[in-house]
């Protein structure tokens, strides 16, 4: 690997004071030591030597990419009353000479300041920025700053332009109040604590009142089928921002605040119903993105490992709108008849869902990717399965056609003894012997889409009993 190369560096100083000699020697050898190559009278100026000539060479040359200006209180006044004449008076370079180089070439470096605390430096390099040496509480911090300038590392660099976010495209809804929202509590978290609630709920309400601008728009060139793909299309940044909501969550608090989002997902469930007037399919994209939204939070808090908040969030009642029985987290997986039935006939494609498709295909992350989605899909059966005998109160695993004899990490990981211990709650078992009999007792699975696909797979097609918690 290539070394960094620093920027050859003249110093230019004032022989004030033995003392301030012996300074300005010491910072050339600490940027000698540091792979710096510089240039100073001491070392460079011999006898026989035209002084002048080499101050101003120094100055002109091309090969000197930096001029360190040591600023104490002789230096500005020699440079500023222009004296001539020996000694001491031979370091200061005339002004002219800087005023044909380029900006980022002449850094002061401030060595003294007077009794009220400000920098002596020259008139003519007055407006440069400078690095102030002057202090040994700020010196290290001060002389870090000078290397990584030496060698255009700045602590601060300018972070790779992305895309325009997806608001700045005339068709697409803004996302800007969720992601301010976002900011403020990542913020919030390190710095105003107590903001943190008040920010989780505005969130939430937030993201509720942005799904009001996706309602149906019927258009006479367009299919229903079109509109609602391009309706679930636009809604991909209100997702990430979801994502990256309930990441920060995760990462800085020790619960999820579940009243919140159980009474989230209740409200986001009634943008899922048509008005008495209304196609069914008009609602489909929000069928499709409550439960994008669902499958979602689960692979985050299976990453983070949060195991009791899946089981809260699976085994919790959602009261609805005036219905006078609850129902369950299945609800939030429905059937979108214009994607799976209508978009598959019109565009005569073979696949069994083209929900899952977009799923898989669209909406996948490099974090949450593929193989995630579909271990989040069916744990989210099986847990279903296992709690609710109606045969309409299933969560249908629509992706599961995509794993293809795969191992999926979260059932691999149920050979860990640790890890199986967390997982049974997902399950309500009391223990991990629970959990292996529940496997090996389970009856069989649903067909899923007929024979070709076969049927959904089971729990000991994903984890075989007697592989459960066997490692350490």
């Amino acid at each position: 690997m290539d070394q960094p190369k620093a920027a050859p560096t003249f110093i230019s100083y004032a022989w004030s004071s033995p003392e301030h000699q012996r300074w300005v020697i010491e910072l050339a050898e600490r940027l000698e030591n540091d792979g710096v190559e510089v240039k100073i009278d001491v070392w460079d100026l011999k006898e026989g030597h035209n002084k002048y000539a080499f101050m101003e060479s120094m100055v002109t040359s091309p090969s000197i990419e930096r001029i360190l200006v040591i600023c104490d209180k002789v230096y500005k006044e020699k440079a500023d009353q222009r004296k001539g004449g020996v000694g001491t008076e031979t370091q200061i370079i005339s002004p002219e000479l800087y005023e044909n180089v380029t900006q980022e070439k002449v850094i002061p470096i401030i060595a003294e300041v007077d009794e009220e605390g400000r920098a002596y430096v020259p008139v003519y390099c007055k407006s440069n920025i400078y690095i102030d040496l002057s202090s040994q509480d700020q010196f290290e911090q001060e002389y870090e700053k000078l290397v990584r300038n030496l060698y255009n590392k700045p602590m601060h660099r300018r972070p790779e332009r992305g895309k325009a976010p997806a608001y700045i495209n005339e068709n697409s809804i803004s996302t800007i109040k969720e992601a301010s929202i976002n900011n403020q509590l990542k913020d919030a978290y390190t710095r105003a604590p107590q903001r943190v609630k008040g920010l989780t709920r505005q969130f939430l309400d937030e993201f509720l009142l942005t799904l009001k601008q996706f309602e149906y728009q019927s258009s006479e060139d367009k299919t229903i089928d079109e509109i609602v793909y391009n309706n679930v299309h636009n809604m991909l940044p209100l997702r990430n921002e979801f994502v990256r909501f309930i990441e920060q969550i995760c990462d800085n608090q020790e619960n999820l605040p579940l009243d919140n989002f159980i009474s989230f997902f209740e409200q986001f469930y009634l943008y899922t119903q048509p008005n008495i007037n209304d196609d069914e399919e008009q609602c489909d994209h929000y069928k499709f993105f409550i439960r994008e939204t669902f499958i979602f939070l689960v692979m985050v808090l299976i990453d983070k490992r949060r195991f009791e908040e899946i089981a809260s969030l699976t085994m919790s009642s959602y009261f609805i709108g005036e219905r006078q029985e609850p129902m369950t987290f299945t609800e939030f997986c429905q059937h979108t008849y214009s994607l799976d039935e209508r978009r598959k006939r019109r565009l005569q494609n073979r696949l069994f869902s083209n929900s899952a498709e977009i799923l898989i295909r669209e909406r996948a992350t490099d974090r949450y990717n593929k193989s995630r989605i579909v271990e989040a899909d069916l744990l989210l059966y099986h847990i279903s399965k296992k709690f609710n005998h109606n045969e309409f109160e299933k969560w249908f695993p629509y992706t599961y056609v995509y794993r293809k004899g795969e191992n999926l990490s979260f059932f691999t990981r149920l050979q860990s003894q640790n890890f199986a211990l967390e997982a049974v709650k997902l399950f309500k078992c009391q223990s991990i012997l629970d959990l292996k009999n529940y496997i090996e007792n389970q009856i069989e699975t649903d067909e899923g889409y007929g024979l070709v696909p076969g049927r959904i797979p089971r729990l000991r097609d994903l984890i075989p009993p007697e592989k459960l918690a066997v490692k350490n």
